[in-house]
């Protein structure tokens, strides 16, 4: 793994998104915006700089038919041929009956991706047209053209605005990296979220209140062409953008507590459409993702679906985890280190938080969208961020952590020191009368997974150790609504691939059995008491180093609620 850029502020993470030119450019609000070929060997700077006007001078030269009052500006051209604006001011020289025109003391870039300068002239009497009357290397300073105005209008031409009055020869602007949201949408990048607007919303600045609702845009597939018209104001609602999502037709506006619909035909200074859709917001950039379909989001409320339209709260089972004041969520504190991710071929869409006094992210709540199933997964290093990619012919779920990039499931025991925590539900269940046909059992198939040794060489020490992780899943068993699960009532050691202790909560099983199959009775042993429950709530936890494989689970004597 090579690196790409070091972005000198860490303050907020970077957000990355592809052109359909296919660059792809990389915002983090602090630093100078990044833009990278999919090819070299690292990144270049987004956007040409202005040059500087120094010196610049021309004269007029040698008898001839040159004469009239000209204006000149000059520009950089990078090495993919892309202009930068003109420099600041024209300079201007007044010719009579001269054989050329002598540019001298030509600015020079700074950048080491400008190429070649340019020397845009006017003709006699006009400024609204520009033609190129040269263009030299980078590191000569001098150049005498000879065009007269005839010939220089045969010559590349450039109005200097457009006909409806917008910035024409100006309009390559530098992408504001001072936004720390870009995405990708129609033919356009789309920047947002001011890294100044993290001030207090109680601030009487109006030039911070105009910055958190502002939105600007690129040319028309120029991604690196910004000029400072392009852009779109949201209205004043005390809230702030912390990310866009671009789904079809629309690019949705994302505040902390609303959600905007954006929509144009192709002209957005003409014809841009802002509707407010949802009053949900999302904590940042990365707290969204897409999955079959479906838009899932955070923000300080917890998760929801949304539809484009409306919202749909999926957090129910595990508001008590997110909202607990000592081991809950810490959402003011953390939140815009948050992430989701999606990984469509697992049908999971996981939520990557702090909990406790975490100083950064490093549990996940799993939510399994087709089954409506959450489990909390538990990490050994801070995530810091996520995302989808196709590894290996699979869509996986890929962690950034100190050391480089994890996906979900590789046999890699660095992400979790040897074991991945989790936690899932089945739901609750009402009981079914015992009788002599009627008995209650938990039954599971699953691939089976082979005990895990790893080895550890500790910085102050050259001796190693060893430990062998075995693997194993524990079955808790919550009756009418307890929070304490079920203990054993008498010690049973690995019948049928499950061990319990008497007076010990849970039913153990040994994930790495061969056969991958494992069942147990839970109707055993009941007292008369115990015979009157009604509903059962079943919990899987344990860990595992690896990927766990559930094929099948059968539960007997009991009945949905």
């Amino acid at each position: 793994m090579s690196t790409l850029h070091d972005f000198a502020h860490t303050t907020y993470p970077v957000t990355i998104a592809r052109a359909q030119t296919g660059e792809i450019y990389m915002h983090n609000g602090l630093d100078p915006a990044q833009r990278w070929d999919g090819i070299t060997a690292a990144t270049e700077t987004s956007g040409i700089e202005v040059p500087a006007q120094g010196t610049f001078a021309a004269a007029g030269g040698g008898s001839g038919s040159l004469s009239g009052t000209y204006k000149v500006y000059c520009r950089f051209i990078d090495n993919a041929g892309i202009p930068g604006n003109f420099n600041p001011t024209a300079i201007s020289v007044t010719l009579l009956n001269h054989a050329n025109i002598t540019y001298s003391n030509i600015p020079q870039p700074v950048d080491a991706r400008v190429t070649q300068i340019q020397l845009w002239r006017n003709t006699d009497g006009q400024e609204i047209t520009w033609y190129l009357d040269g263009t030299v290397n980078v590191g000569t300073a001098t150049l005498s053209p000879t065009n007269t105005d005839a010939q220089l209008q045969a010559s590349t031409a450039l109005r200097f605005y457009t006909a409806d009055g917008y910035p024409n020869a100006n309009r390559f602007g530098v992408p504001p990296y001072k936004m720390k949201v870009v995405v990708s949408f129609m033919d356009r990048m789309w920047f947002a979220a001011t890294t100044s607007t993290d001030a207090p919303s109680s601030s009487s600045s109006s030039s911070l209140q105009s910055d958190r609702n502002t939105i600007m845009f690129s040319e028309a597939e120029e991604p690196e062409s910004v000029p400072s018209d392009n852009e779109l104001e949201l209205q004043e609602d005390g809230d702030q953008i912390t990310g866009l999502m671009p789904i079809g037709p629309y690019l949705y506006v994302l505040k902390r507590h609303h959600i905007y619909r954006l929509s144009t035909a192709g002209n957005p200074r003409a014809d841009a459409s802002i509707t407010l859709v949802a009053e949900r917001g999302c904590l940042n950039q990365r707290c969204w993702c897409r999955a079959d379909g479906m838009s899932f989001l955070m923000d300080e409320n917890g998760m929801y679906l949304f539809d484009g339209t409306s919202v749909q709260p999926i957090d129910g089972p595990i508001r008590d985890q997110l909202t607990d004041n000592h081991s809950g969520v810490q959402w003011a504190d953390h939140g815009s280190l948050f992430s989701v991710a999606a990984s469509p071929d697992n049908e999971t869409v996981k939520f990557i938080v702090a909990m406790g006094t975490d100083a950064a992210p490093q549990n996940a709540f799993s939510y399994h969208y087709r089954m409506k199933q959450w489990c909390l997964d538990d990490y050994a290093k801070d995530i810091k961020c996520s995302g989808q990619a196709t590894i290996d012919g699979m869509n996986r779920i890929v962690l950034g952590v100190d050391g480089g990039l994890k996906w979900i499931d590789e046999d890699d025991s660095t992400l979790t020191t040897g074991l991945l925590s989790y936690t899932y539900s089945l739901g609750e269940f009402f009981l079914l009368e015992l009788d002599q046909s009627n008995i209650r059992r938990f039954s599971i198939w699953f691939d089976p997974i082979t005990a895990y040794t790893i080895t550890t060489v500790p910085a102050s020490s050259s001796s190693s150790s060893s430990y062998t992780y075995t693997h194993t899943m524990t079955v808790n068993l919550y009756y009418d609504g307890s929070a304490t699960p079920e203990t054993a009532v008498i010690t049973v050691n690995n019948e049928n691939n499950v061990t319990t202790v008497a007076g010990a909560a849970g039913w153990v099983i040994d994930l790495s059995a061969t056969r991958g199959y494992a069942s147990f009775r839970f109707d055993e042993g009941m007292d008369t008491d115990a015979q009157t429950r009604r509903t059962v709530k079943i919990v899987l936890t344990g860990s595992a180093s690896r990927k766990l494989c559930i094929h099948r689970i059968e539960i007997d004597g009991v009945q949905r609620v």
